[in-house]
């Protein structure tokens, strides 16, 4: 573990302010991030850091420091995202409202009209403008099941390896490797409605 994180850990279970500062300073975008690609609405998202957080406190005598603390603090935020995905379905069942995984989904463009699996491929269309891509990407995200959304989240935009994924997830490697392959072809046929052909894919 870093010196940084560290001394970082310690101060949290001290219980000190600067350090609790720091810890949001530093990763409040990232876990927002992951919460929000994988729930698609923005509130929903900013509850659920918020929760995150809150968790992260709470649980800073559990780590052992076996593993990188990101790679923990993304675990904890993973989790979270996917217990809260599963109390929308409990809550949506009991409405007697069917799943949909467009509901609630605000597909949004990034601030730069860029989405990182689109950018890496061949596009077939190239009078297509790279925010309609980016939108089309967004919602398409949406309409992946959710363990190939969790892969492409954290691969894609939060760029982590796939040895972290898969401690992050709790998957061997080569599932997370399946995973993320399966996601971007999937995606690709959404977003184009083509075959991502051998060879187009980005290379690990």
């Amino acid at each position: 573990m870093h010196e940084a994180d560290r001394e970082l850990v310690e101060g949290l279970r001290r219980g000190d302010a600067a350090s609790y500062r720091v810890l949001v300073r530093e990763y409040e975008h990232r876990v927002y991030t992951i919460a929000y690609r994988m729930l698609g609405n923005r509130q929903e998202a900013e509850d659920v850091a918020q929760d995150v957080f809150v968790s992260l406190i709470r649980s800073i005598h559990s780590f052992r420091g076996d593993s990188q603390f990101s790679t923990w603090l993304f675990r904890v935020a993973v989790n979270h995202v996917k217990n809260h995905v599963k109390y929308l379905r409990r809550r949506r069942q009991q409405l007697k409202v069917g799943w949909d995984a467009h509901e609630g989904w605000e597909p949004q463009a990034a601030d730069d009209g860029h989405f990182p699996t689109v950018g890496r491929i061949d596009r077939p269309d190239e009078e297509t403008s790279a925010r309609e891509l980016a939108t089309k990407a967004l919602a398409g995200l949406g309409e992946l099941e959710d363990e190939f959304r969790e892969a492409l989240v954290l691969r894609e935009i939060e760029g982590l390896s796939y040895d972290q994924i898969a401690e992050i997830t709790g998957v061997p490697e080569g599932t997370v490797k399946s995973r993320i392959h399966r996601a971007r072809a999937a995606l690709y046929r959404i977003v184009f409605g083509a075959e991502l052909e051998e060879g187009e894919e980005e290379k690990p």
